[in-house]
């Protein structure tokens, strides 16, 4: 509270250009406020202590979604990239390319009509 303060006075009083490294610095000291509650409070250091060992591991799973996500994006442009716009196939969701197949590949691991989409891609 005193450093939110502290950080309109000199905000307000300093009319150079200085005050936004001036307010920086002041808001810098605000965040170090949360380290001192992290170091402090053992539940919330276990957490992200377990989260920043588990990254690696987080990276590689990931990695796989990705090359995964990449197979069958290229998989759909070589079967459905012929199909005709209408329904739920839209200009922006198509197979056509590989970005949109990516989008659309998204759109089905979501659930977010997926159902949709396969009855206006089946041939």
């Amino acid at each position: 509270m005193i450093g939110t303060d502290l950080g309109i006075i000199i905000t307000l009083s300093l009319t150079t250009v200085n005050v936004s490294s001036a307010a920086s610095v002041v808001r810098a000291f605000r965040i170090m406020r949360l380290f001192v509650l992290i170091r402090s409070a053992k539940s919330i250091k276990l957490i992200i202590d377990t989260v920043v060992r588990l990254l690696p591991q987080i990276t590689n799973i990931m990695s796989l979604v990705l090359l995964l996500f990449f197979i069958y994006a290229a998989l759909g442009i070589n079967l459905f990239s012929g199909v005709m716009l209408n329904g739920e196939v839209t200009g922006k969701n198509n197979f056509r390319s590989l970005g949109n197949a990516f989008l659309l590949l998204m759109r089905c691991a979501t659930g977010e009509d997926w159902n949709r989409i396969m009855n206006d891609l089946a041939i």
